[in-house]
């Protein structure tokens, strides 16, 4: 069997500073987000149903048709998604 996707739009932001703020309006108390930043290094940890996951830079944060967030790794955004 096979299937294709459905073409629902979704919201998305890279892992890059200047959409931190964007990314931390869809924490929530159920499901929170905590970003850590250093000169070095940013990981960002969503937790989601299936527990915390963690995303680093060049990351896709996606926020899902039912108010989920979850990581993607870029290439593989690339390859599902239009933009």
């Amino acid at each position: 069997m096979k299937a294709t996707k459905k073409p629902i739009e979704i919201d998305y932001y890279p892992v890059e500073e200047k959409y931190f703020k964007k990314i931390m309006e869809w924490s929530t108390e159920e499901r929170p987000i905590r970003i850590l930043s250093s000169d070095l290094l940013t990981e960002i940890y969503i937790t989601t149903l299936e527990g915390e996951m963690k995303a680093h830079h060049n990351d896709i944060i996606i926020k899902g048709i039912d108010g989920e967030v979850y990581p993607c790794k870029k290439d593989i955004f690339k390859k599902t998604y239009e933009f």
